[in-house]
């Protein structure tokens, strides 16, 4: 039986392939680093609310954290400073707790686009 590949429908192999690209990545830039994928935070803030989430990907390296949330936006490479910046709030609620919770800096976030494959650093 033949595969066929259907426009508009994204196929397992290729988000697989991005995957493994976003890992070599990683393992170049930062060879002894720890990853913690879907790493749970929870954090009660001064205003007595709690702050909860899952970091998709946090990068623990000796000088501090990446952190790396991925997003499924298929939009071409132009529109993605566009769209990583909408998750601005988001990324900062992260680096608050994870700062706060380990003691240790964090140092980049990112948006990894996992279906076209680019990564966006959003300072925060």
């Amino acid at each position: 039986m033949v595969k066929a590949e259907l426009p508009g429908v994204v196929q397992g192999e290729h988000i697989y392939q991005q995957g493994i690209a976003l890992l070599e990545w990683i393992k170049s830039q930062y060879s002894k680093a720890i990853l913690h994928t879907e790493m749970p935070i929870i954090q009660m803030l001064s205003s007595e609310s709690l702050r909860q989430g899952a970091i998709d990907l946090a990068v623990e390296t000796d000088n501090g954290w990446i952190i790396i949330d991925h997003k499924s936006n298929p939009q071409p490479r132009e529109k993605w400073l566009e769209i990583a910046q909408k998750h601005t709030g988001q990324l900062k609620a992260y680096r608050d707790t994870l700062e706060t919770l380990s003691g240790k800096p964090v140092i980049s976030t990112l948006v990894y686009f996992s279906i076209s494959g680019g990564l966006v650093e959003v300072r925060t």
